[in-house]
């Protein structure tokens, strides 16, 4: 995890930056006598956290205890109408993004417990569905569709070939 402390000072905030190790240990060297410390915390698979906590003396130096929680996983895949895999999709949850494999398989770890899972890929129409994180969700990208027609006059005469612009809204 990377964790920022700041320590309040009378000249103001000092930073101290570090890294945990695999055990989750913090080990930063500062000449900072604060007991009460501001701390971030961000790591890939939990949820970010910004807040205080207390050092307390222990083993000849300060230590501080900082519980992170557990992000949402939402996995699936993404397929097109046919239940074929679409390989490089990319899928947004909870603002995380993401690639699909070749299997159209994906797995995002997401900071909030419920999300929205949009899925896109060139060629085809953006899908969505809501995830509480655990579920395995598909996503069914239908191909684009195009549009035809005729552009005519109030008077209902054909205008003649050439660039005619159309904007189109989905309601």
């Amino acid at each position: 995890a990377d964790v920022r402390l700041a320590c309040p000072l009378t000249t103001g905030l000092r930073d101290m930056l570090g890294v945990t190790d695999e055990e989750g240990q913090l080990l930063v060297r500062s000449a900072c006598r604060c007991d009460d410390l501001e701390a971030e915390v961000e790591h890939p698979d939990y949820i970010y956290f910004d807040g205080e906590v207390r050092a307390e003396p222990a083993d000849g130096c300060r230590r501080i205890t900082i519980r992170l929680a557990a992000g949402a996983v939402v996995h699936g895949r993404v397929v097109d109408t046919s239940g074929r895999p679409i390989a490089a999709a990319t899928v947004d949850a909870g603002g995380r993004k993401e690639r699909t494999d070749a299997a159209g398989r994906f797995r995002v770890v997401c900071t909030e417990r419920h999300v929205s899972v949009v899925g896109r890929a060139p060629g085809f129409a953006a899908a969505v569905e809501d995830s509480p994180g655990g579920d395995d969700v598909e996503l069914v990208l239908p191909p684009l569709s195009g549009i035809g027609g005729r552009v005519t006059t109030e008077s209902g005469q054909p205008v003649g070939a050439g660039p005619a612009p159309v904007a189109v809204r989905d309601y």
